[in-house]
């Protein structure tokens, strides 16, 4: 049996989990979204779309960190492969100006499904007066040619809020939409759930914690 389940939650920073620790009452969450599990420091939940048979997911989040390496790791596009999952080639197509860009992401795909690539454009935009920057992405296909051996993933859209709560306390709340192309087996689907998502996350935190600990020790 093969599945279109969102393919978001395979590649673009999802998460299915157990057990929170960051307070359900202090999320301000639509009565449209459904909470699907939770986990330490993330919240997940799904909706449906009303343009789309592929359900929206929303993962809410919160960790020690600075704004500057939060911004820096997800600014850095070449360096996507070190977390985001199953990622394998990623690079800044072409730049509108210093809020917008076009950029290139591929991901190597277990046999018998063909790798994916998605060519996205993205715009950044900042609240100095909320300590808040809003990254919002959109699938753009036709930007470049399709590459041989890949499906080109027609339908994407993400969204992250990113807020400075202060005292290195660092505030997520990320939501997407993404149609796979083509059909997912059914087992990939679930390793998307489970996996992917969950991974994805974690890394870039990690990797947020490392660079502040490298410039506290400068």
């Amino acid at each position: 049996m093969y599945s279109k389940l969102s393919f978001i939650l395979f590649i673009l920073f999802l998460s299915s989990f157990s057990i929170a620790q960051v307070p359900s009452a202090d999320i301000n969450v639509d009565n449209e979204w459904e909470l699907q599990a939770e986990k330490d420091e993330f919240i997940v939940y799904t909706r449906k779309n009303k343009n789309s048979n592929i359900k929206e997911i929303r993962v809410i989040f919160e960790y020690e960190g600075s704004m500057e390496n939060t911004l820096k790791v997800l600014s850095d596009v070449k360096g996507y492969p070190e977390w985001v999952y199953k990622s394998c080639e990623s690079m800044v197509l072409d730049s509108i100006n210093a809020e917008q860009y076009y950029y290139y992401i591929s991901f190597d795909m277990p046999f018998p499904v063909w790798d994916r690539d998605n060519v996205i454009l993205t715009s950044v935009k900042k609240d100095a007066a909320n300590k808040t920057i809003y990254y919002d992405s959109y699938a753009a296909p036709d930007h470049i040619p399709d590459k041989k051996s890949r499906v080109r993933v027609q339908t994407l859209e993400s969204h992250w809020i990113i807020k400075d709560l202060g005292n290195k306390k660092i505030h997520i709340d990320y939501n997407g939409l993404a149609d796979p192309a083509g059909s997912i087996p059914t087992w990939l689907a679930n390793l998307a759930i489970t996996a992917g998502p969950t991974k994805s996350f974690e890394k870039f935190r990690d990797i947020v914690q490392a660079l502040d600990r490298e410039m506290a020790h400068h």
